[in-house]
């Protein structure tokens, strides 16, 4: 199989898997400071927390480990609006945020009575400038703004969002998942709270980080407080193994950006120039917007696109977010972007690595564009 499918999850890295098993070894819990074991557990997760920090420009206080992206979004949407003041607990976010940072919102904003803020996107899937004004003001505690789409790999002007945010006071969270070793980051946003998961990344499934800087935790209410692990903010029992493979899996991935960036983009635009010398008849969503480059969503007229999926032999792709494949709705993204329902079920997500051959980008070219005239020889009755 020819897997196109980085941005739900990347293979497991085999020095980030060994580096697991050596501090799974470790197995006291790393509260138990007061024995040996418990003390040697302690360091590494400490050490781990350190060299993230590093990593990300910020001080140790402020990484929180969680379990993934989604429930760091749950903690920092849900923590800020229940912190803020009365008469300042509105959120506002784009149309286009992952559905975890949505429902995240959604639930803040009824536990508090609040109001909940949609902001327009343009064709691109870029935050329109006009629906930012109208709706940001000094009512938002919370401005939800992913730096880059999952499902098209748009990349959203954060510096302009974060000097706006500042005008009102308001918050600025930032879903990073699909940017970390992917697109460059803004300096500005080590000022503002933000997250992703590890499993794209190269780690197993089931880790993340929340960065929530130090001026927001002493007022911070935590909606899993627990036993006052993670400085209070997310309480359960540490995962030393797993925080010190996200913090080497993020290392890599920032060295690596350079040449996975040139080789995924590469492989991507060999991918779509394929196509079009097959005469396959598509349209690339957000082509004018600037994009991560080793994410292409297809648009194929008239074709649907989980029959496509359906029709494949060799590429594994997907219509979207892997969190909403259950859902036979088109993708709130592309429904935002304006889409028609019928365009937007007819749209295919590849997204790349930076280990693909020659030989499988042909492969996986003509793959989809035999699927493709499979679905429209159906749809049309030709046997």
């Amino acid at each position: 199989m020819i897997y196109l499918d980085f941005n739900a999850g990347a293979p497991l890295n085999p020095e980030v898997a060994e580096e697991i098993t050596r501090v799974w070894q470790h197995w006291a819990n790393p509260g138990s400071v007061q024995h040996r074991s418990g003390a040697e557990a302690s360091n590494f997760l400490t050490s781990a927390r350190s060299q993230l920090a590093k990593l990300l420009g910020q001080s140790a206080a402020e990484v929180i480990f969680t379990s993934g992206a989604t429930e760091a979004a749950s903690i920092a949407i849900l923590g800020l609006c229940l912190s803020a003041y009365p008469g300042k607990q509105d959120i506002a976010l784009l149309r286009t945020e992952h559905k975890a940072v949505i429902s995240a919102a959604q639930v803040a904003t009824q536990i508090v009575g609040s109001k909940l803020h949609f902001i327009d996107v343009d064709r691109n899937g870029i935050a329109l400038e006009e629906s930012l004004k109208a709706t940001l003001n000094d009512e938002v505690c919370v401005f939800a703004c992913m730096l880059v789409n999952n499902e098209t790999g748009v990349i959203q002007d954060l510096e302009s969002a974060i000097n706006l945010c500042k005008k009102f006071g308001i918050e600025l969270i930032c879903d990073v998942t699909q940017a970390i070793g992917k697109a460059n980051i803004p300096e500005g946003i080590r000022e503002c709270t933000y997250f992703f998961s590890g499993h794209k990344l190269g780690t197993p499934k089931g880790v993340g980080c929340l960065i929530l800087p130090r001026r927001l935790q002493a007022n911070f209410i935590s909606v899993i407080p627990g036993g006052g692990q993670e400085r209070g903010i997310r309480g359960g029992t540490e995962n030393p193994a797993m925080a010190s493979g996200l913090s080497m899996a993020v290392g890599i991935a920032l060295s690596k950006q350079s040449s996975f960036a040139d080789k995924a983009a590469s492989a991507a635009g060999t991918f779509v120039a394929r196509l079009n010398e097959l005469g396959v008849e598509f349209e690339t969503v957000a082509q004018g917007a600037p994009r991560a480059l080793n994410t292409v969503n297809l648009h194929f007229p008239g074709v649907d696109g989980d029959a496509i999926l359906a029709n494949l032999r060799l590429v594994e792709a997907s219509t979207g977010s892997a969190c909403n494949s259950a859902n036979p709705e088109p993708s709130h993204v592309l429904l935002a972007m304006s889409y028609s329902f019928e365009e937007a079920s007819s749209c295919v997500r590849f997204s790349f690595g930076d280990s693909h051959s020659l030989v499988e980008i042909e492969q996986a070219a003509q793959d989809v564009c035999q699927a493709v005239i499979r679905v429209k020889n159906f749809e049309d009755g030709v046997a």
